[in-house]
C-alpha cells in the first residue's frame, strides 16, 4: 500500500446503483433490492348499507389534534356493522395513510401476538421481534414514531388491550371497534362514536345488495315495513333476507305472512322463524349427502356461540376429509347460511341453528356427534388449562376408544390465546355441559370443569366457576369419583365466597371438610383450611385467615406437595401484610414461596408473578419504591395479558408513581 492519494469523484446524473472504491479486485455482483412492501391487511366488504353520516362523524372525529395520537372508539351490540363501516372509512383514504394500514383481530389474537403481527408487517424480521411483551410494545412505538399509519383493532375487550397498538405517531390513526366503549381509550384522549342501527335509507340498501334492487317487486313500502319489523338492526334483518332468498325469493310475500310489525325493534316474529324453517326445509331438501353430514354437524354445536372450524373437522373426521368439509364450510358462508366471526371461528343464525339441529335430531348419528363434541372439549380444554397454567396438576383422564386424533386450535399453544380462547368459548360451554349430563357422560363433565378452572381462576368469572362446579359436583357423584367431587366441592365453595354468598359457601365448605375427616384424607384435609382460609379473607378476619392458610401450607408440606404448599403460603404472606407488625413474618412466607414456584426447571409463572406482586406491596409500605417498581416489572412477564391480577400490578405501579411524586 502506497502513501499515493487516491481521489473518486462522481458527477452528473446517474441511474441504478454506483460503487466508489480505491481499487477493485475481481468482479462486482448486485443483489436486486426487494421493494419496500406497504402492509394493506384490510378485508373487502362486498355489502355495505348506506352511512353517510356515520362516516361523516368518523371523519370529524379523526382530524389530527396537534401533537396527540389520534384514537377512535366505535361501539355497538353485535351486528350492527362497526367494522364494514370502519373499514369502508379507512379504504376510501389509502393515500392518506401511505405508510400502511393494519388489521388486527383481538377476537382471534392476543395482544402481543397481534403486535407480533404488525411488527412484522412493518418490515421487522421474525428473529428481531422480541419474546417478552414490554420490549415489543417499545420496538413498535419505534418503528411507528412519525409514520403515516391506520390501525383497525376489532372487537376490543378493554382499553388496556388496545393500548399497547396505538401507534407513536400523529400522524397515524386507530379506529376500535368494541361492544361497549372503552373508558380506558377516552381517559387518554380518544374519541368515541355509537353505532345506531340503520335508517329505512340504510335497510333499503342492505336488501339491495343481497336481494338486488327489485326486491320489493315494485312496493316502495316493503323497506319501511322491514325497519319496522327489525328496528334497523342488521342481525334482525339477516334472517329476513335468509328467508327471501333461500325461499320463493319475495320478501313481499313473507312480509304479508308476517301481518303487522312490532316497533320496538326486537327481533322477527315467530311466525317469520316459521316461515324461514319452511325455506330452509327447501333448501335442504336439495344438499347433496356430504352437505347433509355437515349441516348436522352444524346443528349439534352449542346455540348462540361461536365454535372452531377444527371442532366441525373433529366431528366429520369419519365421513369426509378435511380439505372437503372445508370446502363445504366456505360454500355455506357464501351461501349465508354460516357466519364467519373470525379466522376459523364461526356462528349460525339462530334460526338456521333450530333448523340444523332438527335436522341433526332425528338422525341416528346424532348421538355420535354429540359425543365427538364432548371428547373434543375435554381435549380442547386440557390442552388450554394446560397451556395458560403449566404447573397445574391435571386430573388423570384415559380417553375412550376412537376418542384421539382430533384436530384441535392452534391458539391453544400459547398462553394469552389459549386463556382468550376459554374466554370465547364460555358461551358454549354450559351447553355443552348440560348436553354431556344428559348423555350420561358425567367423568367428562368433570374434567372439562376441572380444566376450565384456569380461566375462572385468572379472569375472575366466579359466577361460571359456581354454575361449573355445581355441574361437575353432580356428575362426580353419578359416576363416582369422590376425588374429582370434593375438589369441585371446594372450588364451587370458594366461587359462591368470591360472590358474597357466605352462607353457601360455609355450608359446601363443611361438607368436603366433613368428607376429609371421615375418609382421613390429608390432602382434602388441606384443601379445607385453604378453602376457610379464603372464607375468612373475603370476610376481613385475616387473623383467622392467616391461619388457616398456614396450616394447609403445613398439611401439604407433609404431603410432599410443593406447589400446593407455595400457593398456601403466598396466601398466608398476603393476608400477614394486612396486620400490624407481621411484616417480617409475611416477607419469610412469601420469600418461601417465591423459591418453591422456582425450583422445578419450568417455574409457575402466574402464581410465582402473583407472589413477587405480593412482594412489592411489602416492599413499597417499607418505603423502597424502586425495589417495589422493580417486582412489579418482573411480575408483568409472568402475568396473561387478561389475568384478574393485573388490576393490582396497575394499582402497585400507580402508587409506586405517587410516592415518587410526593417525594420529589
Amino acid at each position: 500500500m502506497t502513501d499515493q492519494q487516491v481521489t473518486s469523484t462522481l458527477s452528473g446524473t446517474n441511474h441504478g446503483q454506483v460503487v466508489q472504491a480505491s481499487t477493485i479486485h475481481g468482479p462486482i455482483y448486485f443483489s436486486p433490492q426487494k421493494p419496500k412492501l406497504v402492509p394493506r391487511q384490510l378485508p373487502l366488504y362486498g355489502e355495505f348499507a348506506n352511512r353517510v353520516d356515520d362516516l361523516a362523524r368518523i371523519a370529524d372525529l379523526a382530524q389530527r389534534r396537534g401533537g396527540r395520537a389520534r384514537v377512535v372508539n366505535l361501539f355497538a351490540d353485535r351486528g350492527m356493522g362497526t367494522t364494514a363501516l370502519a373499514i369502508t372509512w379507512l379504504l376510501d383514504r389509502q393515500d392518506e395513510f401511505a405508510d400502511g394500514q393494519l388489521y388486527l383481530d383481538l377476537n382471534a389474537t392476543a395482544a402481543t401476538d397481534a403486535l407480533g403481527m404488525a411488527l412484522r408487517a412493518l418490515g421487522i424480521p421474525p428473529e428481531q421481534v422480541p419474546q417478552e411483551a414490554a420490549e415489543r410494545v417499545l420496538l413498535y412505538r419505534s418503528v411507528t414514531a412519525g409514520k403515516r399509519l391506520a390501525v383497525l383493532a376489532e372487537a376490543g375487550l378493554s382499553g388496556t388491550q388496545v393500548l399497547p397498538l396505538v401507534p407513536a405517531s400523529p400522524e397515524a390513526l386507530t379506529l376500535v371497534t368494541s361492544r361497549r366503549p372503552l373508558p380506558e381509550l377516552i381517559a387518554t384522549g380518544g374519541r368515541r362514536i355509537e353505532i345506531p342501527a340503520l335508517t329505512r335509507r340504510g335497510v333499503d340498501q342492505m336488501l339491495a345488495a343481497y336481494l338486488g334492487h327489485d326486491y320489493a317487486n315494485g312496493d316502495p313500502a316493503v323497506a319501511d315495513l322491514v325497519t319496522a319489523y327489525t328496528g334497523g338492526r342488521p342481525g334482525s334483518i339477516m334472517p329476513l333476507i335468509i328467508s327471501a332468498s333461500v325461499g320463493d325469493g319475495s320478501l313481499p310475500k313473507l312480509l304479508n305472512r308476517l301481518g303487522t310489525p312490532h316497533h320496538d325493534g326486537a327481533s322477527i316474529t315467530e311466525t317469520a322463524m316459521t316461515y324461514t324453517l319452511e325455506a330452509l326445509n327447501t333448501v335442504h331438501a336439495t344438499f347433496t349427502r356430504p352437505q347433509c353430514y355437515l349441516y348436522r354437524a352444524l346443528g349439534v354445536t352449542a346455540p348462540d356461540a361461536e365454535f372452531d372450524k377444527t371442532l366441525l373437522l373433529s366431528l366429520l373426521s369419519g365421513l369426509l376429509t378435511a380439505e372437503f368439509a372445508g370446502e363445504l364450510l366456505d360454500n355455506f358462508v357464501r351461501d349465508k347460511l354460516v357466519l364467519e366471526t373470525g379466522e376459523d371461528t364461526y356462528r349460525l343464525d339462530p334460526t338456521v341453528h333450530e333448523h340444523a339441529y332438527r335436522q341433526a335430531k332425528t338422525e341416528p348419528v346424532s348421538a355420535s356427534l354429540r359425543w365427538s363434541q364432548v371428547q373434543w372439549f375435554v381435549e380442547t380444554a386440557r390442552k388450554a388449562a394446560a397451556s395458560v397454567m403449566p404447573r397445574r396438576s391435571a386430573l388423570e383422564w384415559h380417553p375412550p376408544a376412537g376418542a384421539t386424533g382430533f384436530s384441535l386450535p392452534a391458539r391453544l399453544d400459547d398462553r394469552d390465546t389459549a386463556l382468550d380462547w376459554l374466554d370465547a368459548r364460555r358461551a358454549a360451554l354450559l351447553p355443552v355441559l348440560e348436553m354431556a349430563m344428559q348423555a350420561g357422560h358425567f367423568r367428562e363433565v368433570t374434567r372439562i370443569e376441572h380444566a376450565w378452572a384456569v380461566a375462572v381462576i385468572q379472569l375472575g368469572d366466579h359466577g361460571l366457576g359456581a354454575q361449573l362446579s355445581e355441574l361437575a359436583v353432580q356428575a362426580a357423584r353419578k359416576c363416582h369419583d369422590p376425588a374429582a367431587e370434593i375438589s369441585a366441592l371446594h372450588r364451587q365453595a370458594r366461587s359462591e365466597a368470591y360472590l358474597g354468598n357466605a352462607d353457601t359457601a360455609r355450608a359446601l365448605a363443611e361438607q368436603a371438610d366433613h368428607w376429609a375427616k371421615a375418609h382421613c384424607d390429608d390432602r382434602a384435609a388441606a384443601k379445607a383450611h385453604r378453602t376457610f382460609g379464603i372464607l375468612a379473607a373475603l370476610v376481613g378476619d385475616h387473623e383467622h385467615a392467616a391461619y388457616r392458610f398456614a396450616l394447609a401450607a403445613t398439611g401439604y408440606d407433609r404431603l410432599h406437595r410443593h406447589r400446593s404448599r407455595a400457593i398456601a403460603l403466598m396466601a398466608t404472606g398476603e393476608q400477614l401484610l394486612k396486620l400490624p407488625g407481621r411484616e417480617n413474618e409475611a416477607e419469610a412466607a412469601l420469600k418461601t414461596a417465591q423459591t418453591l414456584f422456582t425450583r422445578d426447571t419450568e417455574p409457575d409463572a402466574h402464581n410465582l408473578a402473583c407472589t413477587r406482586l405480593r412482594l412489592g406491596e411489602l416492599e413499597l409500605a417499607r418505603g423502597n419504591v424502586a425495589t417495589a417498581r422493580a417486582l412489579a416489572d418482573l411480575a408483568d412477564t409472568g402475568l396473561a395479558a387478561r389475568a384478574a391480577e393485573r388490576a393490582k400490578l396497575q394499582d402497585l405501579r400507580d402508587r409506586c408513581e405517587r410516592r415518587d411524586a410526593d417525594n420529589e
